[in-house]
């Protein structure tokens, strides 16, 4: 099943959205576990508690990893561990081998899942990996190094042409549904998702001020991420002021039906709402607008939005150009 293993090990997310929107010394959220790269910059705001939560045991392994590896590490020993800058293979192990963690994640990502350890853990989900197989494919439509493209902020050589064919043969729903959430997907968006993925990349790629930031660009069409486009959760500032926070951290293996929504303070929802039916969702965004609580909730669409009723709370659609991936839909809801 495509949620029962380890599928997301980077910030396909940006955070910056969440971070911006949270309040300092927030009493209480939840967040879905994801990589973890998208709860741990909230630490650096300092709340009392966060809730992570993933139906997934392998997703709450990274998730744990990355908040201890900010406990326990120097930035410079994080940067590589998580492969944001290169070091020998060694070294790598070295590193893991100094954090305090529970046996079944040490297990874990040393006698089942070792792809880490020769360039980090940033590309080992499958979602990452299959990302990289369809920049291989999409190579064979080109024959470019697409790295000057970014590093060099050259749109001219980025092959417009290749990729609309390559949308039009490659990126349809039954494919991509199939590919990279094995089936497990739903899909209404307004246009065909081929059409889609060429118009919101294009449309990116020309508009960008600057290519070197434009980190999930750089994840799909190069496989490397210049230190300009690194997400959030590497900005030292940031990984400081969350070491030093004082936020009590659950991690927790559980559906959303058994969780009591309306006690928290804010909700980072990732797009966990794309996959559920819509009666459920519906169900949780009441359960979040009959409580008493004081609420945000940031959610976002790829290729299923469902048709929900937003109608207590204060309801925002948020830029998706402030997002890496510009393809999501994203909204803000407020609970007062």
């Amino acid at each position: 099943m495509h949620f029962n293993q380890l599928n997301y090990s980077l910030a396909n997310e940006a955070t910056d959205i969440e971070l911006s929107h949270l309040e300092e010394n927030t009493s209480k959220i939840l967040c879905i576990a994801g990589s973890g790269s998208r709860f741990t910059p909230l630490l650096s705001k300092n709340p009392e508690s966060i809730d992570v939560v993933d139906s997934s045991l392998q997703q709450l392994y990274m998730a744990e990893l990355r908040y201890q590896c900010i406990k326990q590490l120097s930035y410079s020993e994080y940067l590589k561990i998580l492969g944001y800058t290169i070091c020998e293979s060694a070294e790598r192990l070295s590193i893991f081998k100094k954090i305090v963690l529970k046996k079944e994640i040490i297990i874990y990502f040393t006698d089942i899942n070792t792809s880490w350890v020769q360039n980090g853990f940033l590309l080992i989900g499958s979602w990452e990996k299959k990302l990289q197989i369809l920049r291989k494919i999409f190579y064979c439509f080109h024959f470019k190094n697409l790295t000057a493209v970014f590093q060099d902020n050259n749109k001219k050589k980025f092959p417009f042409y290749a990729w609309n064919l390559f949308c039009k043969l490659f990126l349809n729903e039954a494919v991509m549904g199939r590919f990279l959430y094995s089936g497990q997907s739903k899909y209404n968006r307004d246009l065909p998702l081929g059409q889609l993925l060429n118009s919101s990349f294009s449309n990116q790629i020309k508009s960008s001020q600057d290519l070197k930031s434009e980190f999930f660009m750089q994840l799909v069409f190069t496989g490397k991420l210049h230190p300009s486009a690194w997400p959030i959760e590497t900005d030292e500032i940031v990984f400081n002021r969350s070491k030093e926070s004082k936020t009590k951290v659950q991690f927790l293996q559980k559906n959303l039906t058994e969780i009591n929504f309306g006690d928290y303070n804010f909700y980072s929802l990732s797009d966990v709402f794309s996959y559920l039916p819509d009666q459920l969702s519906q169900k949780i965004i009441d359960q979040i607008a009959a409580s008493d609580v004081k609420s945000k909730t940031i959610l976002r669409y790829f290729m299923y939005e469902p048709k929900l009723s937003y109608a207590d709370f204060k309801f925002e659609t948020i830029d998706n150009t402030l997002d890496s991936v510009p393809i999501y839909k994203i909204y803000l809801l407020e609970r007062n």
